[in-house]
């Protein structure tokens, strides 16, 4: 493992974990990005981002670290949401990181990572809502997918479907995790999930796509699916193959 976490010795340590077959696969699972990919899997990442969050050198490697790969991108979002600082400080540095993002696979990455939620949950909330009303697909993918992993509960549920129906945009990764985030509500909330579908989602694509994600799921039963895809059928709303 790296013992300096100097822009060359990440850069090095980088190259020297990079796989060609795995660039190769990662750039097939990515094509929206435009930064160059080494191939380097993401438990190796996670590993050293980890590393990096919990040492001296933290703070400057925040300040510092200029990433130019999509692996130093997904390396700096997740010290960002590793690193022992304040949310404020946190926050700053993540709408300066947003602006790096371009696909998917950073953006569900980092999220995952981010854990703060479960003990801050309001103020990050807050910083979602603004994150889902920016102009930028990924500061508004980002915002979904925070809503997704940490905040489907009971208390939170209502907000939840009206920030999904804040997000305007026709950008495809967008309206996938909005569909992604209503197949999770649907987990726990199923019927007030389906009079979210029913009533207020007026997006065909996010309609569609959400349905099928819900019956992709290994969580709801063949009786739900054929129910929902029996249902939304006669509503004339959509087509799903049985």
């Amino acid at each position: 493992m790296i013992d300096s976490f100097s822009q060359q010795s990440i850069a090095v340590f980088l190259q020297s974990n990079s796989e060609n077959d795995y660039r190769d696969f990662t750039k097939k699972l990515v094509p929206s990005t435009h930064l160059s990919i080494l191939g380097v899997r993401l438990p190796v990442l996670q590993k050293l981002s980890k590393k990096i969050a919990l040492s001296k050198d933290c703070p400057l490697f925040l300040q510092q670290f200029s990433p130019h790969t999509f692996e130093e991108v997904m390396l700096k979002g997740l010290v960002i949401a590793k690193a022992p600082v304040l949310l404020s400080e946190k926050m700053d540095y993540f709408n300066r990181f947003l602006s790096l993002v371009d696909n998917w696979s950073v953006c569900d990455s980092v999220c995952a990572a981010w854990k703060d939620a479960k003990t801050q949950p309001q103020p990050i909330l807050e910083q979602i809502e603004r994150w889902i009303l920016s102009p930028m697909p990924y500061h508004q993918r980002f915002g979904i997918v925070l809503l997704l992993k940490h905040y489907i509960h009971s208390e939170w549920i209502e907000h939840v479907f009206s920030l999904l129906l804040s997000a305007h945009s026709q950008d495809y990764y967008v309206k996938m995790a909005i569909a992604w985030a209503v197949s999770v509500c649907y987990i726990s909330f199923p019927q007030k999930t389906v009079d979210f579908l029913q009533n207020q989602l007026c997006d065909r694509f996010v309609f569609q796509k959400s349905i099928q994600k819900i019956c992709e799921s290994r969580k709801v039963c063949a009786t739900e699916k054929a129910r929902l895809q029996t249902f939304f059928l006669q509503s004339g709303k959509l087509y799903v193959k049985p």
